[in-house]
């Protein structure tokens, strides 16, 4: 996300402060806190990265009780966005929230995490008829192989049967000396 906000050729200290907000309605943390604000900081050596970059985390699911004043009407709009409370700032997240929660904006903006999901699955797919492809081929080509050699030993029994010498039937089959006084 940095890269977002930083020129070409500029240095990393000249980002500017940033904020992403997570919205949500379990309690990540488990604290039972309204508001959790997080910042890089070396445990190690108790030193702040001064990046100024901070991710603040809403918890809509703790005790009401807890929730600032001014978060109220938010919060209680994220829990049940069918209760109005006559507060601007929620009744204009309302209307953005109508705006784009349609089908055709979920279709034109399909998230990175689908698009890559739907290419695994793809992939998958596509993985899965072409090692298909490849083992019926093979599994042919060796159901070809073992017939023949079935055939050959059932030819070289025949003639041996026929009392043609083991000599003649190693030329003419490719059967050893060996594998014909076995039959």
């Amino acid at each position: 996300m940095d890269l977002d906000f930083l020129n070409e050729g500029h240095k990393y200290r000249e980002l500017p402060r940033s904020y992403v907000i997570f919205i949500c309605t379990y309690d990540y943390i488990g604290a039972d806190l309204p508001v959790y604000y997080f910042e890089k900081f070396d445990r190690q050596n108790f030193l702040q990265f001064g990046d100024e970059a901070y991710s603040i985390i809403l918890n809509t699911a703790c005790s009401p009780k807890k929730v600032p004043e001014p978060l109220k009407a938010l919060f209680e709009y994220i829990n049940d966005p069918t209760k109005g409370s006559g507060d601007v700032l929620v009744a204009d997240i309302d209307r953005q929230v109508s705006r784009f929660n349609t089908d055709e904006w979920r279709r034109r903006h399909m998230t990175l995490q689908e698009l890559m999901d739907r290419n695994y699955e793809q992939g998958l797919e596509k993985g899965c008829a072409e090692g298909e492809a490849f083992g019926l081929e093979k599994g042919r080509a060796e159901g070809e192989t073992a017939g023949q050699a079935v055939a050959t030993l059932k030819l070289a029994r025949n003639f041996k049967n026929a009392g043609i010498s083991a000599e003649v039937i190693a030329e003419n089959t490719g059967l050893s000396l060996e594998e014909i006084e076995k039959l």
